[in-house]
C-alpha cells in the first residue's frame, strides 16, 4: 500500500469519534493492507513503530522537528517556528508546507516504516543532527497529508482516538461479522500483547490462524489484576471458600523472564555495573506491568535469578521492592523508585538492595501454566528455585474463616505493608483480567 493512501485513512479515522464508525474504517484497511505490510500499518496507525514491549522511541523534540522542517522546505526556523505558535500542531505546519512545496515522492508504507525505525535507532554522537538531517530528507519528498502524520508519529501526538481493543473488534468483525469473535481475539493478545502481529495471524488464517499465538520467553504477558472489596465474610465467598491470603507488598510489580536457550546480547548491559559475569549471554529480561523492559533497574535480581532459578525457561510474575540490608525490612516506595534510572544503576542497587517476592509462573520449560489452578502453579514454583539470594516465594495463609482473614490484614497493617491479596487457590492465572478470583483488602479501603 502507498503510505499516501495510508495516511488517508488516518485523515479519515481523525474525522471521527464514533466508535463503531472508527471500527468500520480499520476493517477496511485491514482488509485493503497485504499479509508483509499489515504489522506496520497496525503499528504507525497506533503512533508507534514496534510492540509495545520492545518500543523505540525517536527521542526528537520540538525544536528539532521545528529544525528539520526548515530545511526540509527551504526556509528560516524562525518562520516554521511562528506558524508552529500559530497553529500549535507541528503536523498541520508540516501539511501546509508540503502543499507550497508540491514535491511528492510516493513511498511504501514498507519504506516509511523502515525509514522511520532507522531514524529511531540512531542514537551516540552526532545522532541529534543526524536525525534532522534524515527527517528533514524523508519530509521533503512526501505529499501533504503524509507530511503531517509523519510528524505526529515522530512526536508522539498521532492520538487518533482508538487502541489496541479497537483493533481486535475489527478483526473480530473481519472474521465473524460482529463482535462475537473479540474475546477469544482478546485472550491471545493478552498472553502475545503484539497486535500488529496477532492481525497478520488473523489476516492469514483467521482465528485459525491464532494458533500460533503463545506464550513465549521474551513477550510480556498482560498481569492479572485484582477486584477490591472490604467485607472478609464477602471476599471468602467470592474465592469460592477456600483463600489464599498473602501480603500486599508497597513495590513494583515486574514480571521476570529467564530462558537459556534464548541468546540475548543486549540483556548483561545492566548487570555489567554491578556484577563481573563471564557466562554465555542468555535472555534475561523484566517488564512493568504496562509491558515496558525494565531489565536495566534490576541486576541484583537478574544475577539472583540466574543462580537461583533451575528451569531452562521460565516466566514468573511478583512485586520488586527495596530493602534495609541492616535490618531486613522494607523501605517505602519512593525509595524503591529510585532505581527507576537509566544510568548509575549499578551504584543505586548497592545503596537500595531490592528482594524479588515471586507469587506466581506463568511459563516453565517451553510450557504456559496459566491454565493450571494456583495450587499446582505454587508446587512448580516451590521446585522451580533455590534458596538463598533476592529471589523469595511469597508467603501465604489458607483459610475459609474470615476472621483469621482480618487477622492476617491487621497483622500487615502492624508491619506498615500495604494490606493483603486474597486468591482463589483452584483458579487459573487469567492474563490481564480484573475477576474476583483475585481481590486485594487495602488499608486504603477499608
Amino acid at each position: 500500500m502507498r503510505y499516501q493512501l495510508f495516511c488517508d485513512y488516518l485523515e479519515r479515522l481523525e474525522g471521527t469519534s464514533k466508535r463503531l464508525e472508527i471500527t468500520k474504517i480499520l476493517v477496511e484497511l485491514i482488509t485493503r493492507l497485504d499479509e508483509r505490510e499489515v504489522a506496520a500499518g497496525v503499528y504507525l496507525s497506533l503512533g508507534y513503530l514496534n510492540p509495545p514491549y520492545n518500543q523505540l522511541k525517536f527521542n526528537m523534540a520540538d525544536k528539532m522537528v521545528v529544525r528539520a522542517l526548515a530545511q526540509a522546505f527551504g526556509l528560516t526556523q524562525s518562520f516554521v517556528e511562528a506558524s508552529y505558535g500559530t497553529s500549535g500542531d507541528l503536523g498541520s505546519v508540516a501539511k501546509t508546507l508540503a502543499e507550497k512545496a508540491k514535491k511528492t515522492k510516493p513511498v511504501s508504507i514498507t519504506e516509511m516504516h523502515r525509514e522511520l525505525v532507522k531514524l529511531a535507532k540512531d542514537v551516540g554522537t552526532g545522532s541529534q543532527e543526524r536525525k534532522v538531517k534524515l527527517l528533514a530528507g524523508t519530509l521533503g519528498n512526501l505529499d501533504p497529508l503524509s507530511a503531517k502524520y509523519t510528524v505526529r508519529i515522530v512526536l508522539g501526538t498521532t492520538r487518533l482516538g482508538f487502541t489496541e481493543q479497537t483493533f481486535i473488534d475489527a478483526l473480530s468483525n473481519i472474521v465473524a461479522g460482529d463482535k462475537s469473535a473479540s474475546l477469544k481475539i482478546e485472550e491471545k493478545y493478552n498472553i502475545h500483547p503484539d497486535i500488529g502481529m496477532i492481525t497478520r495471524c488473523v489476516k492469514k488464517g483467521g482465528l485459525k490462524g491464532l494458533d500460533e499465538v503463545q506464550i513465549e520467553t521474551g513477550i510480556p504477558v498482560l498481569s492479572q489484576k485484582a477486584q477490591r472489596l472490604s467485607e472478609p465474610a464477602e471476599i471468602v465467598g467470592k474465592v469460592g471458600g477456600i483463600a489464599w491470603v498473602e501480603y500486599k507488598l508497597d513495590g513494583t510489580r515486574v514480571q521476570l523472564h529467564i530462558d537459556r536457550n534464548k541468546p540475548n546480547m543486549d540483556t548483561f548491559i545492566a548487570q555489567n555495573e554491578l556484577f563481573d559475569f563471564n557466562k554465555d549471554k542468555i535472555l534475561a529480561k523484566t517488564f512493568t506491568r504496562t509491558l515496558e523492559e525494565n531489565t536495566h533497574q534490576f541486576p541484583d535480581i537478574i544475577e539472583s535469578a540466574l543462580r537461583q532459578i533451575k528451569a531452562q525457561s521460565i516466566i514468573l510474575d511478583g512485586e520488586a521492592i527495596g530493602y534495609d540490608p541492616k535490618t531486613g525490612k522494607y523501605i517505602p516506595f519512593q525509595d524503591t523508585i529510585q532505581r527507576k534510572r537509566k544510568h548509575n544503576v549499578g551504584e543505586y542497587a548497592k545503596q537500595i538492595p531490592m528482594k524479588y517476592i515471586v507469587f506466581d509462573i506463568l511459563f516453565l520449560n517451553g510450557k504456559a501454566l496459566t491454565g493450571m489452578p494456583l495450587t499446582k502453579r505454587h508446587a512448580l514454583l516451590e521446585q522451580s528455585l533455590i534458596e538463598g539470594g533476592e529471589i523469595e516465594i511469597a508467603q501465604h495463609i489458607a483459610t475459609s474463616n474470615p476472621t483469621k482473614l482480618w487477622q492476617h490484614f491487621e497483622l500487615a497493617k502492624a508491619k506498615n505493608l500495604e494490606g493483603v491479596i486474597i486468591k482463589n487457590p483452584d483458579a487459573g492465572y487469567r492474563a490481564g483480567a480484573r475477576e474476583f478470583n483475585w481481590i486485594k483488602l487495602k488499608k486504603s479501603n477499608t
